[in-house]
Parts: structure tokens; C-alpha cells; sequence
């Protein structure tokens, strides 16, 4: 049994922690001694421990100039809209990439087809409205969500993923990498976005 630790295999029996003045080996077939099993579920959270001879375990941080960003296309024909809005806004983000970094725009690029072939449950086409005021006095407009898919589909997966993300700069500037069109075309071939296998 091997660990890797900073790009370096080594055997898991020449790993020791140093816990409360204890030096904790693993033994032969990597396993923590009897008396120390109550710190396996501790090594992975541990802050104050001293790993591999003495070198200090830190949280990894994404970076701009490192990050890796690829290109999915998404199928919506028949598919739920508020379920397949959790996948889209959670790949944006990049929180689906052990690599996430909060503050690190690390996620990836999103292109939807068929925006208007999504499915919802129950009345929500009729029930569901959509609202918008001009600022002026009646200027109020109102929708339903079939009005919406019929005329701007894209509206209404957009907003939906917007509303399932933070409201900050960053929040706004991954929102740009969703691409959402009406039909089956998209002008992105040259990019070549992979399929996303989406189990929902």
C-alpha cells in the first residue's frame, strides 16, 4: 500500500504522524496500531498535525494561470429544469473538480441545446410567472412560463441557474460561460465541448 503525498510515492509504513507528543507509525499492511484507531477519522482533518518527517499538510489554492477549463455541450430535451439548473450552476462554479477554489473562477464552459424542449412537473407552465417592471408607473408585465418557452427559452434556464449561484462579481462573470440556444445548432464546433453524462 502506497500514499502519494506532493507528487513523491512512498510506503505508506515510512508515513508517521505526530499526534499529542506520539509519533504514530502504519504498519505493515497500512493500518494505524489499536490504540491509535481512534484517530483515523482525524488524519484528513487534522491542522496541527506534522505529516511525512515534519512538513506541514496545506490546503491546496487553484490559480488563474494554472487552472484547467473544458467545454460541455448539455442535451435539455425532456429534462427537468430545476434539476438539470443544480448540475449546470455546480459545473460553472467548478465544484464538481476536487481543484475548487471559492474566490477562483476554475469551472468550465456549458453549451445547452434545446433549451426549448425543457420539461417541468405539475401546472408550473401555467402557475409559474415571470415579472418585469420598465420603472415606469404600469409598467408592469407578466408571464407565464409557456409564454417563456415559447419566445425566450434561453431566459428561462438562464435565470434559473442564476438564481442557484452567489450574487457577486464572480457569480456574474462564470454565469458568461453558460451558452444556451433555442435549438439543436450552436456556433461552437471549433471549441469540441464533450457530452456531460448527467444522471438525473
Amino acid at each position: 500500500m502506497t500514499n502519494c503525498y506532493k507528487g513523491a510515492w512512498k510506503p505508506l509504513w515510512d508515513v508517521h504522524f505526530v499526534y499529542h507528543g506520539h509519533t504514530v507509525t502504519f504498519d505493515e499492511y497500512g493500518l494505524i496500531p489499536y490504540y491509535f484507531r481512534s484517530l483515523r477519522c482525524l488524519l484528513l482533518q487534522r491542522r496541527g498535525g506534522i505529516f511525512d518527517a515534519g512538513e506541514e499538510m496545506k490546503t491546496y489554492v487553484e490559480k488563474p494561470t494554472t487552472r484547467q477549463r473544458d467545454w460541455y455541450m448539455v442535451d435539455a430535451s425532456n429534462r427537468n429544469l430545476g434539476r438539470l439548473a443544480v448540475v449546470l450552476a455546480n459545473t460553472l462554479r467548478g465544484k464538481h473538480k476536487p481543484e475548487y477554489t471559492p474566490h477562483v473562477d476554475c469551472g468550465d464552459f456549458i453549451v445547452v441545446v434545446n433549451a426549448k424542449s425543457i420539461a417541468v412537473t405539475g401546472n408550473k407552465l401555467q402557475d409559474k410567472l415571470y415579472r418585469k417592471h420598465s420603472g415606469y408607473m404600469g409598467g408592469l408585465k407578466t408571464h407565464n412560463l409557456a409564454y417563456m418557452l415559447e419566445n425566450r427559452p434561453e431566459d428561462v434556464l438562464r435565470m434559473a441557474v442564476k438564481g442557484m449561484m452567489p450574487k457577486n462579481r464572480l457569480a456574474r462573470a462564470q454565469l458568461r460561460k453558460l451558452k444556451i440556444y433555442a435549438g439543436a445548432e450552436h456556433p461552437h464546433e471549433a471549441q469540441r465541448p464533450k457530452e456531460m453524462k448527467i444522471d438525473i
